[in-house]
């Protein structure tokens, strides 16, 4: 494929365009704060896929899109027709809801496909993690006692934090040359194919970015790494090292620092997660439904209730750095990318015998607990 693929860029800057045309063309009249999408139901009863709903009812939309890509139209012209026939100039390709570019492989990408989405309308996002409690609780009180009869008062905004998470533009851009567009014209469209390139791409940038922040990427949104708590390490290799009793005495810090217990899910290196297996005594699945989504599930490891995802996101424990991480656990209600637009299409301008098209994303990662309940492993000496 003649495809020109330019590094993840950080162009995009929401400070820079209106919040309100990107929120409104992204998710249209859907109240900031919905969550669209939590496969682990970690945030809501039973599993969210608002995208499926979102995709019927423009299903007619990208019909019209894809019938004029099939006649050779260009990108941008498209686009305008679209923006004339809905009386609007707002409108934007969101890939993320069509299900043939609807990327999920949890198996390489568990964080990014299903940490819990929601949406925002806002660049600056803030929460108040509960980092205290009270120690002034006091016996000795009579029965119908006056304010009078306490010995000891509490300063209550002592025990919430307050903590920034800004919203962070992120996507490239990439070329396809009119030569492939001619030769695939009578199979799947060339379009197709880069539009399912590039969300591939977004999606093993988001689950890096989403495991390591700053040292995926300084300019992107922190990640685990940035936010959470090294608990420990692991020392030496497998043969000096007890993973079944390093995993979970991991995830039961989490439960000790107030993380739901089945909402735990454990994150490790593929090589960190096979050997786990191979200790495990009892080798238990963990089921992941998603029949919601369209997409069947799959069988992971289960380990103490929880659980454990293989993730291309960290380097196998042999080749990670020493203090890299190995394994994170999390609880995953107290984590969610929140997105100001989710993965959207942006045709340009049709440059030579090509066609040039961006993928961009608005969003960032959210912490409620203030670290405590992110966790993890490095690797020792």
């Amino acid at each position: 494929m003649s495809i020109k693929r330019k590094t993840l860029v950080k162009s995009f800057n929401p400070r820079t365009k209106n919040k309100t045309q990107i929120y409104k063309s992204a998710f249209n009249d859907v109240p900031s704060g919905t969550i669209y999408h939590d496969p682990l139901a970690s945030k809501t009863r039973e599993p969210v896929n608002l995208k499926k709903d979102w995709f019927e009812a423009d299903r007619e939309v990208f019909k019209k899109w894809n019938d004029m890509v099939r006649k050779g139209y260009d990108l941008k012209f498209i686009e305008n027709e679209i923006k004339k026939n809905l009386g609007s100039g707002d409108w934007k390709m969101p890939i993320y809801i069509v299900p043939d570019v609807f990327v999920v492989n949890p198996e390489r990408t568990p964080a990014a496909d299903l940490i819990a989405r929601q949406t925002t309308d806002s660049i600056e996002n803030f929460v108040t993690p509960r980092v205290d409690h009270s120690d002034a609780v006091e016996a000795e009180l009579e029965p119908a006692s006056g304010e009078g009869d306490y010995n000891s008062d509490d300063t209550l905004s002592d025990k919430w934090d307050e903590d920034q998470f800004d919203v962070v533009g992120y996507g490239f851009k990439g070329r396809v040359t009119d030569k492939m567009i001619l030769g695939s014209r009578t199979l799947r469209s060339a379009e197709g194919e880069v539009e399912d390139y590039m969300m591939r791409s977004m999606r093993i940038y988001e689950e890096k970015q989403i495991l390591l922040g700053d040292d995926n990427d300084t300019d992107g949104f922190d990640g685990f790494l940035d936010l959470g708590n090294e608990y420990g390490d692991l020392q030496g290799d497998f043969d000096d090292v007890d993973v079944i009793d390093e995993i979970r005495d991991l995830a039961m810090e989490v439960d000790f620092q107030g993380g739901t217990p089945e909402n735990i899910a454990i994150f490790a290196d593929y090589e960190t997660y096979n050997e786990l297996r191979k200790e495990h005594q009892e080798y238990m699945r963990y089921t992941v439904d998603l029949d919601e989504f369209g997409l069947g599930g799959f069988d992971t490891l289960e380990f103490d209730g929880h659980p454990v995802f293989k993730t291309h996101g960290l380097d196998k424990f042999e080749s990670a750095g020493e203090n890299d991480p190995v394994a994170f656990a999390v609880n995953m209600d107290a984590v969610s990318m929140t997105m100001l637009q989710d993965v959207t299409v942006v045709p340009l301008a049709k440059r030579g015998p090509s066609e040039v098209t961006a993928i961009e994303a608005y969003g960032t990662l959210i912490d409620e607990s203030d670290g405590d309940h992110i966790q993890y492993l490095t690797k020792g000496v």
